[in-house]
C-alpha cells in the first residue's frame, strides 16, 4: 500500500473513533468498567426466563437474548444492535417475541431543548426460537411493559457472553462511521458526507462477516447496511441541504417552544430576537457551534445573510399552520408547525397551483407593497427553480 493511500486509511479511522457523540443511560445501569455499562430486561412464563442484556458505550449498544429453561443453565441465543427493546413469551413458550431498539445518531441541537436522535433504522419484531435461536420477522406486536423491574432483571440476569464486549466495539466503530457520515451532512460538505455513508454501510457489513459466529445476527446488521446506502444519494448536495433544514427547523422549533414557556405563551416577534435569547443562556462548544448554521440554509443565495428562514417566520400562525418555514429547495418546503404538544417539522413537495398562487400574489403586491411583494416573489424563485 502506497503511503499516501496508509496515511489517507488512518486519517479516517481516527476521525470515526474520536468522533464525539454522548447519549444518557435510560436504564438503571451498572459499571462493568470505566466505559461500558449494562442493562437488562426480562420476561417469564411456565418455569422460564428471558433475558435481554443491553451492552452500551457512548451512544452504541448491543442487546443479547438469553434464556434458561427448566434447571438447565442459560443460554445465549443471539445478539442485536442497540438497545434493550420489548420482550415477551409466545408460542407456549416455544418462542420469544422482540421488538428491537435501533442505535440513532444525536441531533445536532442545544443543550437548553430536548435530546433528540436520528434513527438509522425503522424498529422491526422478531420471533427468535428457543431451540435454535433462529429469527425471523414478525408482524405481531411485544407487551409495552416487562415483566420484572429493570432492577431485578439486571440483578438476576446471566453475565454477559464472553465475546459480548468484542461485538460492542465492532458494533460501536461501525456506529461512529455512521455519525460521523451524519456530521458530515452537517458541515455542509456533501461530496464526502456521500463517500462516508457508503464507508459506513460497508463498515456495518463487515460486522456479518466478523461477529456471526459470535452470535450477532445477520438480517438486523443488514437493516443498517441497506439504510446507510441509502443515505448516501441523499446526503449528495440538494436533497441533503434539505436534510439539513429539516433538522434545522426541529431545532428551531423546540427553542420557540422554550421560548414561550418562559414568556407565558408568546412566540418571538422575529427570528432574530429568538437567535439572541438563545444567546443569553450559557451555551457549550458544541451549542455555539450548532449555533453558527443554525437560521441559515446550505442553498441560500445570499451567502452573507445570518438568518435565511425571516421571510418565512409567521409569529402569528394558528396551531397546525406552519411557524418557519424554508423556501430554498426546487419544488419542496420544509416547515416548522405548531401541534398540541410542541413543533413538528414537515417536509412536502409543493404543486404547481400553489407556485402559480405565489406568483399572482407577488405581482399583486408589487405596486401595493413592495418590500412584501419582493419577499413573495424571493420565496418563488427559491421552490421553482
Amino acid at each position: 500500500m502506497r503511503p499516501s493511500s496508509q496515511f489517507v486509511r488512518a486519517k479516517h479511522q481516527a476521525l470515526i473513533l474520536f468522533s464525539a457523540v454522548t447519549v444518557s443511560a435510560f436504564f438503571p445501569s451498572r459499571e462493568l468498567d470505566a466505559e461500558v455499562r449494562q442493562s437488562a430486561i426480562s420476561a417469564s412464563s411456565g418455569g422460564q426466563t428471558a433475558w435481554a442484556i443491553g451492552l452500551e458505550t457512548g451512544s452504541s449498544a448491543i442487546t443479547e437474548i438469553w434464556v434458561e429453561t427448566g434447571r438447565k443453565k442459560p443460554r445465549h441465543l443471539g445478539t442485536f444492535p442497540g438497545r434493550p427493546g420489548r420482550l415477551a413469551w409466545v408460542a407456549r413458550g416455544k418462542r420469544l417475541r422482540y421488538r428491537e431498539m435501533p442505535l440513532g445518531v444525536p441531533l445536532h441541537t442545544l443543550t437548553m431543548v430536548p435530546k433528540r436522535s436520528v434513527p438509522l433504522v425503522s424498529p422491526n419484531v422478531w420471533e427468535i426460537s428457543i431451540r435454535d435461536g433462529s429469527i425471523a420477522r414478525s408482524n405481531g406486536n411485544v407487551d409495552a411493559k416487562p415483566e420484572s423491574s429493570a432492577d431485578a432483571a439486571i440483578r438476576d440476569a446471566p453475565r454477559p457472553s464472553p465475546a459480548a464486549k468484542a461485538v460492542l466495539w465492532g458494533v460501536a466503530t461501525a456506529f461512529n462511521a455512521s455519525a460521523l457520515a451524519y456530521t458530515t451532512v452537517h458541515r455542509w460538505d456533501f461530496q464526502s458526507a456521500v463517500s462516508r455513508y457508503r464507508k459506513a454501510s460497508r463498515a456495518w457489513h463487515a460486522l456479518t462477516l466478523r461477529f456471526k459466529k459470535h452470535g450477532l445476527y445477520e438480517q438486523p446488521v443488514l437493516s443498517y447496511v441497506k439504510a446507510l446506502a441509502a443515505m448516501a444519494p441523499q446526503s449528495a448536495a440538494t436533497p441533503g441541504a434539505r436534510w439539513v433544514c429539516r433538522d434545522h427547523l426541529t431545532v428551531i422549533g423546540d427553542a420557540i417552544h422554550a421560548y414561550e414557556q418562559a414568556h407565558e405563551n408568546q412566540r418571538p416577534p422575529d427570528l432574530a430576537t429568538l437567535k439572541a435569547w438563545i444567546e443569553t443562556h450559557t451555551l457549550t462548544p458544541a451549542d455555539s457551534t450548532v449555533l453558527k448554521t443554525l437560521f441559515r440554509s446550505a442553498t441560500d443565495p445570499e451567502k452573507g445573510r445570518r438568518i435565511s428562514y425571516e421571510h418565512g417566520y409567521r409569529p402569528d400562525a394558528e396551531d397546525g399552520e406552519a411557524v418557519v418555514t424554508s423556501f430554498f429547495h426546487d419544488g419542496y418546503l420544509v416547515e416548522s408547525a405548531r401541534g398540541r404538544a410542541g413543533y413538528r417539522t414537515v417536509d412536502r413537495r409543493v404543486g404547481r397551483a400553489q407556485i402559480d398562487s405565489l406568483l399572482a400574489l407577488g405581482m399583486e403586491l408589487t405596486p401595493l407593497d413592495p418590500p412584501t411583494a419582493i419577499s413573495t416573489l424571493e420565496i418563488l424563485a427559491g421552490v421553482a427553480q
